[in-house]
């Protein structure tokens, strides 16, 4: 039998005495949609909601007994890892797929049966989003002229732009336009969570004079902007991700 590590929270299994065994699952997103039946037709008609529904990830896993510690210890400790904050989405790194992590939480109670005293047996679940997310969607793609173009092989993704600009301009990725005014050396946005934001956290919204936030497409992408102000450059994290 083969055994692997995963890391959660930043923190890796093994270090726990936790590995998965066999039989890890690789599920895949379903799609929301909604099928009616429709009086005089013979099909039924397919609504999409506009979503991907959250995957279930389930780990079979031992946890062998370290040293000087027992098996009940041991599943403490991992329960409170595993357990931490269970509201919140955490980075999930699976062995399958090195190169992409998932934000998954654990909703449900965990079990391990105890074989000898020395190994327990059990599984783990995690709710994931549906998104695997490249570590390289991390690093900041930086833009210095206007007409710069940058490529998008992934699903469209919502990323974090730094704008070094000073006046009033407006901001485009390909035909998308934001406007802002009053901008005095930098201001952060998060187009997933919606933000406007100052190197030290402090909200910067008041200078957003248009929306919605900036989706990065499909292909080629192209940034430039127009307006009295000046821009130093745009720093965007583009955070890639892959069903």
């Amino acid at each position: 039998m083969t055994f692997a590590k995963f890391n959660y929270n930043g923190r890796w299994s093994d270090e726990m005495g936790l590995l998965i065994a066999t039989n890890q699952t690789f599920p895949l997103p379903e799609r929301a949609v909604e099928a009616d039946e429709v009086q005089g037709l013979n099909e039924k008609v397919i609504r999409d909601l506009g979503y991907w529904r959250n995957v279930q990830i389930e780990f079979p896993c031992v946890l062998i007994r370290q040293q000087k510690r027992t098996v009940k210890e041991q599943v403490h400790e991992v329960a409170n890892w595993l357990l931490d904050n269970p509201t919140s989405y955490k980075k999930l790194v699976t062995p399958d797929d090195g190169d992409f992590y998932r934000l998954a939480a654990v909703l449900n109670a965990i079990e391990f049966t105890e074989d000898m005293e020395t190994i327990g047996r059990g599984s783990i679940i995690f709710d994931a989003k549906p998104y695997r997310y490249s570590r390289m969607g991390n690093k900041p793609i930086t833009i210095t002229e206007k007409g710069k173009a940058f490529i998008n092989r992934f699903q469209p993704s919502q990323p974090i732009i730094k704008l070094y600009a000073a006046g009033t301009l407006d901001l485009y990725i390909n035909s998308q336009k934001m406007h802002f005014e009053g901008l005095t050396g930098y201001i952060e946005l998060d187009c997933f969570m919606l933000t406007a934001k100052n190197s030290a956290g402090g909200n910067l919204s008041n200078l957003v004079k248009s929306y919605p936030f900036f989706v990065i497409e499909k292909g080629d992408n192209v940034v430039t902007w127009g307006g009295t102000g000046t821009v130093t450059k745009v720093e965007i994290i583009p955070r890639w991700q892959s069903l």
